[in-house]
């Protein structure tokens, strides 16, 4: 008698559908500028009622998201998130992330460029004001060698 049908005890209970009594829902969404939203985070809260019983069951679902640098927020709400301003990879945390330090936009360290200051400290810039200052560094080094 492994099999449920076969057992008069179970077939004999009339079928009882459980009542959702009352559902909660909380998200957080991060809107982007150009009005794209992102669900990173929503927690749900069922009182469900089982008519047959008079039992409650409460039931909270908590949904977390991974971010594409593989991180998983665990507060949403207090977590930054970031978007590379050159290829655009969207939800970065801080620790894929850097500022330029010309003009402090945004980009992963796939795409950001470093250079040395002459103490040999980096120097973290975005593609155009890397791009931008090529020039300026080529000027800076011709005069730096000693004939």
């Amino acid at each position: 008698m492994n099999n449920d049908q076969d057992n008069p005890y179970i077939t004999a209970l009339p079928e009882v559908q459980s009542i959702v009594e009352n559902a909660e829902e909380q998200r957080i969404l991060v809107t982007d500028a150009d009005g794209t939203s992102y669900l990173i985070s929503r927690t749900q809260e069922l009182i469900i009622l089982n008519p047959g019983t008079g039992e409650r069951q409460f039931l909270k679902t908590q949904q977390l998201i991974r971010t594409q640098d593989g991180r998983i927020i665990l507060n949403p709400g207090k977590e930054p998130l970031y978007a590379c301003n050159n290829c655009n990879r969207k939800l970065l945390t801080q620790q894929s992330i850097k500022f330029c330090q010309s003009c402090q936009t945004t980009e992963c360290l796939n795409c950001i460029r470093t250079i040395q200051d002459p103490n040999g400290q980096p120097i973290y810039l975005c593609q155009t004001c890397f791009k931008n200052s090529r020039m300026k560094r080529i000027i800076q080094w011709i005069f730096t060698i000693r004939p």
